[in-house]
C-alpha cells in the first residue's frame, strides 16, 4: 500500500511561498489598520523628523559657546582666525561658523564703501533661517529703492538660534566697538522674547533677561556629568533624526512593519533624550550660583511674566535705535508671525498636524504674551522706532507653511516674509524721498 503522494519540490516551495506571502500581507495589513486608528499621523511624524533641514540639525547640535558680551555664540570652526576665512568649515554654500560665532560667510565686522550697502540680520531661529534662504528676496527687492540702484549687497547675518533681546542689542554694541559698520539693521523677533523666559529661565531660577538656559549653559562648563549628558543629548537626537531619514526611504517608508519597528526605537530613543534632558534641569538647579541665575526675581502670575518680558522686547528695540541712529544706521524692527496669533492665518488639517499643538509650550506664551508685544506699537512708534506687525503676514496663505509647534516656516514663508520686510523698508524710503526728508538717520 503506497502512502501520501508527495508534490514536487517546486510546487511544494511555491506553495510555502504562497503561505509566507499571505502571512506577510496579512500582517502589514493588520498593522496598518492598527497605526491608522491608533497613530493616524505617525507617518507625517515620522516625515517631519527625517526631512529635517541638514542644516537645522548641525545647528541644532552645534555647541554653543558663552560669550562675555553676547550672552552666548556657535562655536566657531576656526577660533583662531577672526574671520573664518581661513579654516573655516563649510556647512551650506559659504555660509559658516565664522571666526565670531554666527553662521554667516565673512567676519560681521564689515565698512562702508562706496557702492555698496550693508545689511544686518539679527534674531533667533526664525531670521537666522531667513537669512540662509531669502537674503535673494531681500536684494531683488530693496534694490528698487533709487538710493540702493546700482549698488552691491552685503548682508550680516547675526541671527541665533534660541537668541532674545537684549542679546541683539548687545550684540550690536559689541560690533560697532569692534569697528563694524553698517547701512540697514533688521530685527525680526518676538517668539524668543515672549516665550522664552518662562520656558527655559525663570522655573529655573534664572534671570528672564538673562540668555536661555543661561544655568545649563554655564552650569556645565565645571562638570565632568553635566557635559557627559549635554553630549549624550547631542547624539541621541543625531540617532533619531537618522533611524526617521532611514525608515523614510524605499521600500521601508511603504511597510507598516518597518513603521512600528520604527517607532518603538523613536520612542526608546526619545525616552532616553527626555531622561537626560531631565537630568541637566535637575543638575542645573543645584546650588545655582550667582552667574548661573543673575539677580532674583519673582513673579505673582504669568501674566506679570509676561508683561515684564514685553517691557524688555520694547525697551531693547528703543536702545537699539538709539543707537543706530548715533552710528547712521537705519533700524527696522518687525515682529515674526506665529501660528497661535489668533486669526493670523488659515490652517487646514495638513498643515494643523505640524504646526498646531496645545501642549506646545510656545501655543500659551504666544496667545497671551503676543497681544502684549502689539500693544508696544505705539510706544515703539512715539520713540521713533520703525516698527511692523508681521503677524498677518500670511492671512492670504491658505497653502501650508508652518514646518513645526513652535514657529518655524518652509522656503516658501521666508520668501513671504522677507518680501513684507522689503515692503516695508520701500514704503518709508518712497515716503520719507517724496516728503524730502534727509536720508541720513
Amino acid at each position: 500500500m503506497q502512502g501520501p503522494r508527495q508534490l514536487p519540490r517546486r510546487k511544494r516551495l511555491l506553495f510555502q511561498f504562497i503561505i509566507m506571502a499571505l502571512t506577510y500581507g496579512l500582517t502589514e495589513l493588520s498593522i496598518l489598520v492598527y497605526l491608522n486608528f491608533t497613530f493616524p499621523d505617525l507617518l507625517a511624524k515620522r516625515r517631519s523628523v527625517a526631512r529635517l533641514d541638514l542644516t537645522d540639525a548641525v545647528l541644532n547640535n552645534r555647541p554653543m559657546m558663552i560669550h562675555p558680551y553676547i550672552g552666548e555664540v556657535y562655536q566657531p570652526d576656526d577660533p583662531i582666525d577672526p574671520s573664518g576665512e581661513a579654516r573655516a568649515q563649510r556647512v551650506t554654500g559659504k555660509l559658516r561658523f565664522n571666526g565670531y560665532g554666527f553662521f554667516d560667510d565673512d567676519t560681521p565686522v564689515r565698512k562702508r564703501a562706496p557702492g555698496k550697502v550693508i545689511v544686518a540680520l539679527t534674531g533667533g531661529s526664525v531670521a537666522r533661517q531667513l537669512g540662509q534662504t531669502a537674503t535673494g528676496v531681500l536684494e531683488r527687492e530693496l534694490s528698487q529703492i533709487s538710493e540702493f540702484q546700482g549698488q552691491q549687497f552685503e548682508f550680516v547675518r547675526l541671527a541665533i538660534d534660541g537668541q532674545k533681546q537684549p542679546q541683539q542689542l548687545m550684540a550690536l554694541n559689541y560690533l560697532l566697538t569692534l569697528g563694524g559698520e553698517f547701512d540697514l539693521f533688521i530685527n525680526l523677533d518676538g517668539v524668543n522674547e515672549i516665550s522664552l523666559p518662562g520656558i527655559d529661565n525663570v522655573p529655573f531660577g534664572v534671570s528672564a533677561a538673562y540668555p536661555r538656559k543661561w544655568n545649563v549653559l554655564t552650569a556645565h562648563t565645571g562638570s565632568i556629568e553635566m557635559m557627559r549628558s549635554v553630549g549624550l543629548v547631542t547624539y541621541l537626537r543625531n540617532v533619531k533624526r537618522h533611524s526617521a531619514r532611514w525608515f523614510d526611504t524605499a521600500p521601508w517608508r511603504y511597510s507598516p512593519v518597518a513603521t512600528l519597528i520604527w517607532k518603538v526605537r523613536d520612542d526608546r530613543l526619545e525616552k532616553s533624550i527626555l531622561e537626560q534632558s531631565n537630568d541637566i534641569d535637575r543638575r542645573s538647579r543645584e546650588r545655582l550660583p550667582y552667574c548661573s541665575s543673575g539677580p532674583a526675581e519673582f513673579f505673582d502670575s504669568d501674566e506679570q511674566l509676561l508683561a515684564h518680558c514685553a517691557e524688555i522686547w520694547a525697551r531693547s528695540s528703543i536702545l537699539l535705535h538709539g543707537l543706530c541712529r548715533a552710528s547712521q544706521v537705519r533700524y527696522f524692527h518687525f515682529l515674526q508671525p506665529n501660528q497661535y496669533v489668533r486669526d493670523s492665518k488659515p490652517i487646514g488639517p495638513q498643515e494643523a498636524r505640524l504646526a498646531l499643538n496645545e501642549a506646545s509650550q510656545f501655543a500659551r506664551p504666544v496667545r497671551i504674551g503676543y497681544p502684549l508685544l502689539q500693544a508696544k506699537a505705539g510706544q515703539l512708534a512715539e520713540a521713533g522706532v520703525i516698527f511692523t506687525d508681521l503677524t498677518g503676514a500670511f492671512a492670504e496663505h491658505q497653502e501650508p507653511i508652518y514646518k513645526d509647534d513652535c514657529c518655524h516656516v518652509t522656503e516658501a514663508g521666508d520668501e513671504i516674509i522677507a518680501t513684507a520686510i522689503a515692503a516695508r523698508i520701500k514704503a518709508w524710503y518712497a515716503t520719507n524721498d517724496a516728503a524730502g526728508a534727509p536720508q541720513a538717520p
